[in-house]
C-alpha cells in the first residue's frame, strides 16, 4: 500500500480517543504520548493539537546531525483554544507557510471518522492534500510547543528519492486542493493564503534547477494536465493563480503556456532568472 492506507487502517480500528502518527523509520521522545495525554486533558474534546517537530540528516554511515525545528505555531499560542480556520489565518497573518506534515497533528479519532478526513491512497504528498482538510473542518485546535517527533531524512527514502510517483501524488494534491479553495464557505484569506501555498509547492517541483534532471518535460507537462486541462480546470487555475503572490500571478501564463505547447523554455527562464532568485533574497531578508 503505501503510508496513507496504513495511517487509514489506523483510523478505522483505533480504539483510543485520539490518534498519533509515527512513520516507521522516525521516532518519538520517550515523553512523548504522556505529555501529550497530560496537555489533552487540560482541554475539553479537542479536535486537533498542533506540536513541533525536529528533522535530521542521516547519512550513509548512520551518523545524524539536526537539521532543523519544523513548527506552525510556537510558545505564544498555548493556552487557547481556535477553529482550524482561525489557525490558517493566524498564520497568514504572520507572513508564514503551512507545514503540512500529518506528524504534527495529534486527531481525535472520532473527528477524523466522522468527516471522513481519510487520506488519498497510494499517492506520495498525501500529506499535502489532508493536512488543509483536517484544519478547515476542526472546531477546537490548541497549541502545544513540543518538538515531540523526531522526522528523520535519510538516502533513499521516498522523498529523496524523487521518483515519478512524487510528481503524480503532487497533481493528485494539488488538483484536490484547488477544488477545495474554491469553497464559497472560505474567507478569502484562507483561500488565497491555500492558494499561494499550493503554487509555491508546484513551481518548486517543476521549475527548480535542483530538480531539473530528475524529472522530463513529459512529466511536468502530465502535472500541468492534471491541474488546467481542461476549460473548467483552467478556469479554477487563473482564479487561484489571482489570489497569489505577484510573482506567482506573473508566472502562471508562462506554466499554462507549457501546459499547451509542451515548451518549457520561456517558463524554465522566468523561473531561473527572476521567481527563485526573488524568492531566496525574500527569504534571506525575512532571517
Amino acid at each position: 500500500g503505501s503510508a496513507s492506507c496504513s495511517r487509514n487502517l489506523g483510523i478505522r480500528l483505533a480504539k483510543g480517543e485520539y490518534v498519533v502518527f509515527l512513520d516507521g523509520d522516525d521516532w518519538l521522545d520517550p515523553d512523548a504520548l504522556g505529555r501529550i495525554d497530560a496537555t489533552l486533558r487540560q482541554y475539553e474534546r479537542l479536535d486537533v493539537l498542533l506540536l513541533s517537530a525536529l528533522e535530521w540528516s542521516e547519512g550513509d554511515d548512520g551518523v545524524r546531525v539536526l537539521m532543523r525545528r519544523i513548527s506552525n505555531f510556537g510558545r505564544e499560542d498555548e493556552g487557547r483554544v481556535v477553529s482550524g480556520t482561525e489557525a490558517i489565518i493566524l498564520l497568514a497573518s504572520r507572513g508564514r507557510r503551512a507545514v503540512n506534515y500529518s506528524c504534527l497533528n495529534v486527531c481525535r479519532a472520532d473527528f477524523l471518522r466522522e468527516n471522513e478526513l481519510l487520506q488519498i491512497p497510494g499517492i506520495q504528498q498525501e500529506d499535502t492534500e489532508w493536512v488543509p482538510r483536517v484544519w478547515l473542518a476542526a472546531k477546537r485546535v490548541a497549541v502545544l510547543d513540543y518538538a515531540f517527533y523526531h522526522y528523520r531524512r535519510r538516502p533513499g527514502s521516498v522523498q529523496t528519492a524523487c521518483s515519478p510517483k512524487l510528481l503524480e501524488g503532487l497533481a493528485v494534491a494539488l488538483d484536490s486542493l484547488l477544488q477545495l479553495a474554491e469553497r464559497p464557505d472560505l474567507p478569502h484569506r484562507v483561500r488565497a493564503f491555500l492558494n499561494d501555498g499550493q503554487f509555491s509547492m508546484l513551481y518548486w517541483y517543476l521549475f527548480h534547477p535542483m530538480y531539473r534532471k530528475r524529472f522530463t518535460n513529459e512529466m511536468r507537462r502530465g502535472v500541468l494536465h492534471r491541474l488546467a486541462g481542461t476549460d473548467e480546470a483552467r478556469r479554477r487555475f487563473l482564479s487561484a493563480a489571482k489570489r497569489c503572490s505577484f510573482p506567482k500571478r506573473l508566472a502562471a501564463p508562462l506554466v499554462l503556456f507549457a501546459e499547451r505547447t509542451g515548451f518549457f523554455a520561456p517558463a524554465r527562464l522566468f523561473f531561473r532568472l527572476l521567481y527563485f532568485p526573488l524568492a531566496h533574497r525574500k527569504k534571506g531578508v525575512k532571517r
